[in-house]
């Protein structure tokens, strides 16, 4: 499950559109799928996941990291000012999910990925003390 959209990619991916037009959809799609896992594995350490509803915030690095990996498929211009804004994006990305999975930055406006769950183990109760 892709945390971020196709629109949200040419959004916050930081790719020109003539660029990010450049990738068929089904790429983008796969970036997209592919950088919401890399997520995970630093979310689980804090979150359950998959989550329902990512933050915002999460769902820019998602678009960053998604960004860099498609530029990534063709290889980087280090001419480009494009590919080093998208290599630091991703830098920087990488080093909030570690924060993220260390607990020091805090994801809002996150829902439970499995509500349905029961976050508690078994409960015993009497109706009266028996003295023991």
């Amino acid at each position: 499950m892709a945390y971020a959209t196709r629109a949200e990619l040419e959004r916050f991916g930081g790719l020109p559109t003539r660029v990010l037009s450049s990738f068929d959809l089904a790429k983008q799609d796969d970036a997209l799928a592919a950088a919401s896992s890399y997520c995970d594995g630093y979310l689980r350490n804090q979150h359950k996941v998959p989550m329902v509803s990512p933050s915002d915030d999460l769902k820019i690095k998602v678009c960053e990291i998604a960004a860099y990996f498609l530029v990534r498929q063709v290889g980087f211009s280090p001419e480009s000012g494009t590919d080093q804004l998208l290599v630091s994006a991703y830098s920087d990305a990488k080093a909030w999910l570690e924060q993220v999975a260390k607990g020091v930055v805090v994801l809002v406006n996150t829902a439970d990925a499995t509500p349905d769950v029961p976050d508690y183990g078994p409960s015993v109760s009497t109706s009266e003390p028996r003295g023991w």
